[in-house]
């Protein structure tokens, strides 16, 4: 959401229309040469919701012609999301429970692009109150929300792989690990850490070394379902959701994923291979999110420890041979590649 993003970063709406005019005498040379060449969109409406007028700006805005738009009901281009929110307002102006309505909305521009804006939208009267038709006033919020979709777009992803980044992958595993704990389902999480990639980019240069972290991106991605999430959640570390699969599947995919990366390498060149740990969530009353990146983390461990190239499920001996692992080589924070000292390549 917006409010995840600092302040700063955000270009806040343009303000919101003034109120629509009512436009008492529609023959008015002025009044239709504010109506029709005003900056704003303007339309006029009948009870039924039909256009019966449209200014210039809303031609443009929905890039549309004024005879394709009058005589035309508005829910023909407002977005599916919005009609009935639309038609409520409507039905609220005509009772008499308010006489104008103002929102946020999509509207539908040609070839179904979609055009937010902020719209004003007044029932008008006659002297015995009796309705006689709408009139409305929009601005255009596109560019606004194409920007903010970037910047969040920027917040949770990698630039150089495009993959999730760790915040955005660490906001998906807590909405699995939620579900998991209300609903009981399956799945499981997977470490991924490449092997000899210094020595790779100590040959190719940093170049080189991002071609290659842009290639297993890709590679790990084409052996994934649609529904699975990969994420780069550190330099050459990598993360894998697998939701609704068992401890077999979740070996499968890992072993297809060791195979991915194994393919990359070419004759004559450091090999670059990587190594995956495994935890399935088969114990819902004790999972957390920490819980699962840890154990994780420790069986993507055991697997380097085992050889590298290879995949390891997490286990009470993955434990074990952790612990033995990381006495041999002690670390400040095992689940803390910035801080340990256990060789990850």
């Amino acid at each position: 959401m917006a409010a995840d993003i600092p302040e700063d970063c955000i270009e806040m709406p343009p303000s919101l229309p003034a109120e629509p005019h009512d436009p008492v005498d529609p023959p008015n040379d002025r009044f239709h040469a504010a109506f029709e060449q005003g900056l704003l969109a303007a339309w006029i409406c009948d009870l039924d919701e039909r256009y019966t007028d449209v200014s210039d700006a809303l031609c443009r805005l929905l890039d549309r012609p004024r005879e394709l738009l009058v005589g035309t009901h508005v829910s023909e281009f407002t977005h599916p999301d919005e009609r009935a929110a639309e038609a409520e307002d409507a039905g609220d102006m005509l009772a008499g429970e308010r006489d104008r309505a103002t929102r946020e909305k999509r509207l539908l521009g040609a070839d179904g692009r979609t055009v937010w804006v902020l719209a004003a939208t007044r029932l008008i009267r006659d002297a015995d109150g009796e309705p006689l038709y709408f009139v409305g006033q929009a601005s255009d919020l596109t560019e606004y929300h194409t920007r903010e979709q970037r910047l969040r777009h920027l917040a949770d992803h990698d630039p150089l792989t495009g993959l999730l980044n760790r915040r955005g992958f660490g906001r998906e595993l807590r909405r699995h690990v939620s579900r998991l704990t209300r609903y009981g389902t399956s799945g499981a999480l997977l470490m991924l850490d490449l092997d000899n990639f210094k020595a790779y980019n100590d040959a190719h240069g940093h170049s080189g070394g991002d071609k290659l972290l842009q290639a297993v991106s890709s590679g790990l991605s084409a052996r994934l379902r649609g529904s699975d999430l990969i994420g780069r959640i550190g330099g050459d570390e990598f993360a894998a959701l697998l939701p609704e699969v068992s401890s077999e599947q979740a070996e499968v995919v890992a072993a297809a994923l060791v195979q991915s990366v194994r393919e990359l390498s070419r004759p004559g060149e450091p090999g670059v291979t990587i190594s995956v740990g495994i935890f399935v969530f088969d114990d819902v009353d004790r999972l957390s999110e920490d819980r699962a990146m840890v154990g994780a983390d420790l069986a993507m461990y055991a697997a380097k420890h085992g050889g590298r190239d290879r995949h390891a499920p997490f286990s009470a001996r993955t434990l074990e041979e952790a612990e033995a692992m990381l006495l041999a080589a002690p670390v400040a924070r095992p689940t803390d590649p910035a801080s340990t000292n256990v060789p990850r390549h």
